[in-house]
This record gives C-alpha cells, structure tokens and sequence, in this order.
C-alpha cells in the first residue's frame, strides 16, 4: 500500500470540506465550547456561589466525602464533580462529533458532488481508497479533541489550583482522551464511512450517528449518579472492548468498502 496515494485522498477531501461551512464550522465551534465556554461558564459559577448556599448542597457532598474535614469541602466536591464526572462524557462526544461530521460526508457528499465516479477510477487501490477516506475523518477530529483538552486542562488548573490544592486532571483523564476516545472515534468512523456509501445523500449517511451517539449519552447519566465511573480501570476494560469492536469493523469495512459494491449503489 503507497500511503502518500492515501494522503492524496486526505489532502482533496479537506481542500472541498474547507470550503463547506456545514463541516468546517463545527470542527472549529465545537472544540472551543468543550474547552472553553464550558469550564470557564461552569467553574466560575460554582466559585461564585456564596459559600452559604454551597454548602447546602448534601447530597452531592454524599456522593464524595473524600474532602471530609478540608477548607471549603462542598466547593471542592462540586469542582470534583464538575471536572470528573459531567466533563469526561463530554469529551467522549467531542472526537465522535467532529469526526461523524466528516465521515457521513465521505462518499454521500462525492455522490451529491456528482464526483463518485472521478474518485473511483483513480488508480488506487481499495485500501489506500478506504484509508484516505478514514484519516480524512479521525485525524482533524482527533487532533481538535487533544488540543481542546490541552485548552481545557489549563483553565482548569488555573481556576481550580489554589482551591484545591492539587492538579485534579489525573492519569484517567489522560486514558480517557488518548485512549478511549481515539478506538470510539476510529468505531464511529469506519461505521459511519460504511453507511455513507450505503446512503444517497449526507442526510441520510449522518441518522446511523444517533445509534453510536446514545451510548455516549447514557455514560453522562451513569456519572452524574456515579453509578458507573470513567476511572482507569473501567477505562482500560471499555478500551479493551473497543478494541475488539474496531478488529471486527476493520473486517466488515474490508468487505463492504471495495469498488465493485460502491460503483453498484451509485444511482
């Protein structure tokens, strides 16, 4: 396989995806939300809050007693809360969004471009087809995903530090981002490239993205109960299983991603 054939796919597929608001808006918009607005908006409510009213919050307090006997223990525990339980489904959300945006449009948007044809006769393989097709999706989702965490990770030490005392981003967020998140992203984008050359329009390519999204969505419920918590060992074992989801899907995109199966769902 000649990767730079591959990277000719990446390079023409971002130079017509620059041009469509559609797409680049939200890979733009979306990484400075999770990184941004949001920790800034929330984490300067909750240090706002009178330290009357904070410390009428019990049942959150209940959840984690670990700040039992600290200065400003309910403000701590909400910041806890905050960073390590409602953020880390978000930025699960993040990778898959920016990285569904494009794939939906992999081959839907060539066939609504009326360029299915030119790209399918190019010579190339399969492969390096199909790989183009992926990195064109995963690497400016992923890359937007690390760099709003790196954004994110230094609003929160900066607005968090003197309260806490420490550094609360740990080593699961760091599995979280780099780990977790990069086999849900390249799960979505193989699922969602395999539907977009079933699909006659991008419309119809991105419906399959509510059936990978719900999942994510019912992780934020999970945490906010702490029911289920996203920590380095429950990490490791959702990766683990990703894993062998991503093996299987490598399969079936072998087997549904090839010329002759594209060319007959051309119409």
């Amino acid at each position: 396989m000649d990767i730079k054939k591959s990277l000719y796919i990446f390079k023409k597929d971002w130079q017509e995806i620059y041009k469509n608001k559609e797409i680049i808006l939200p890979v733009i918009i979306l990484p400075l939300i999770f990184s941004v607005v949001l920790p800034i908006a929330i984490l300067g409510l909750a240090i706002a809050i009178p330290e009357g009213q904070v410390d009428d919050i019990e049942a959150l307090y209940l959840l984690f007693p670990m700040f039992s006997g600290q200065e400003n223990p309910v403000l701590k525990t909400v910041i806890w809360f905050y960073v390590n339980s409602m953020m880390k489904p978000i930025f699960l959300l993040a990778p898959m969004v920016l990285t569904m945006v494009v794939a939906a449009d992999s081959f839907a948007g060539e066939k609504e471009r009326k360029t299915i044809e030119t790209l399918l006769v190019l010579p190339i393989t399969d492969k390096e087809l199909i790989v183009g097709k992926v990195l064109t999706s995963l690497i400016p989702g992923l890359l937007g995903t690390w760099g709003a965490f790196g954004i994110f990770s230094l609003i929160v030490y900066f607005m968090t530090f003197d309260i806490m005392g420490f550094f609360i981003i740990g080593f699961d967020w760091f599995l979280l981002v780099f780990l977790f998140a990069t086999l849900l992203s390249f799960f979505s984008v193989l699922l969602l490239i395999i539907n977009s050359s079933r699909a006659k329009n991008v419309k119809s390519a991105q419906n399959v993205a509510v059936i990978v999204v719900l999942p994510i969505i019912s992780l934020v419920f999970t945490q906010l109960t702490n029911v289920f918590v996203l920590n380095e060992i429950n990490t490791l074992i959702l990766s683990g299983f990703l894993g062998v989801l991503d093996i299987a899907m490598v399969y079936l995109g072998g087997r549904q991603l090839n010329r002759d199966r594209l060319i007959s769902r051309i119409t």
